[in-house]
């Protein structure tokens, strides 16, 4: 467990509010993502292996080579999340393609499972593997008279993300969302993941990543920076520098009420239909509107960081 600061902001203001604190849940997991993962069977062969364990230099994959009776070639495809982990056992969406000099060939197979078993004619092939955000391509040449087993280390692990009111807690009327940018490798700068619910686990390349947090239809937005390592499920909690705020309307007659909500000195505006709604919003003073049956109600209201507040309209 470790500690980090973010930050938090007005979603329309574009200023910044004080840092909160972060803490962060490193779970050692190996995980395909959560439990065990030796009851995958490992693509093995048999006594003829002509090669036993090869590691091509540069890639991040092991082969095995195994010599059989021409027209019994084929390919055997599993995967680590780390060198020394066990097999994943959740499913890898695997494609295998002709390799074509300059350009993509036309799909052999695919499939959706662990280890996958396919026989492949004599040929030069593109094996693509999929697992969460991590995607690989890796060729390979089956040649006449060969049985061929491999095995990918994919280098991931998860990010866990749970968003919470600083103070208060997490509400639950209230959900938040979360989008995942890469701060490191190949993808730096880019968004590897949106719409993540709270609590969902997203399987990313080990690396630095950037989380940005928002609960849906407030007005704070708060990120934090985390590492993940090879094998590493980390669960992070974000906390937002803001206040709960729960609206009543009165409505005796049952119709239905329109209702507007804006922040007094900022652009943050709201509308919507109900007689209760409840929001995550930045501290600040606040006003609401809301038409019910041809009469306006309304109220205004000033918020502070960490404070749980009901309103109720009057006319």
């Amino acid at each position: 467990m470790h500690a980090a600061l973010t930050r938090a902001a007005g979603q329309h203001q574009g200023r910044r509010l004080k840092t909160a604190a972060l803490l962060i849940l490193a779970a050692g997991l190996t995980f395909g993502l959560i439990g065990p993962l030796e009851a995958a069977q490992e693509p093995t062969l048999s006594s003829n292996d002509v090669t036993s364990s090869i590691k091509p230099l540069g890639t991040d994959h092991e082969l095995h080579v195994e010599a059989t009776r021409p027209g019994n070639e084929s390919l055997t495809l599993g995967a680590r999340l780390k060198a020394d982990g066990g097999l994943i056992r959740r499913p890898i969406s695997w494609t295998v393609r002709h390799s074509l000099a300059g350009a993509t060939g036309d799909v052999v197979w695919h499939g959706d499972e662990p280890v996958a078993e396919l026989p492949l004619q004599p040929g030069d092939y593109v094996i693509e593997a999929a697992y969460g955000t991590a995607k690989v391509y890796q060729p390979v040449s089956v040649t006449p008279g060969q049985r061929l087993a491999m095995t990918f280390i994919l280098n991931v692990g998860g990010i866990r993300p749970l968003s919470r009111i600083e103070a208060v807690g997490y509400p639950s009327a209230m959900p938040a969302t979360h989008a995942i940018f890469a701060v490191s490798g190949p993808n730096a700068g880019k968004e590897v993941a949106k719409d993540v619910k709270q609590g969902q686990i997203v399987r990313v390349v080990a690396g630095r990543y950037r989380v940005e947090s928002r609960f849906i239809g407030g007005n704070t937005v708060t990120d934090a920076e985390v590492t993940v390592k090879p094998g590493i499920l980390t669960s992070i909690e974000i906390s937002h520098i803001a206040a709960f705020a729960q609206v009543s309307i009165p409505d005796p007659d049952g119709s239905e009420a329109q209702w507007h909500i804006h922040q007094v000195d900022g652009a943050w505006q709201r509308s919507g239909h109900g007689t209760d709604f409840a929001l995550v919003l930045a501290p600040g003073s606040y006003k609401v509107d809301a038409d019910v049956a041809g009469h306006t109600l309304s109220a205004s209201f000033t918020l502070k960081a960490s404070e749980t507040r009901h309103v109720t309209l009057r006319q």
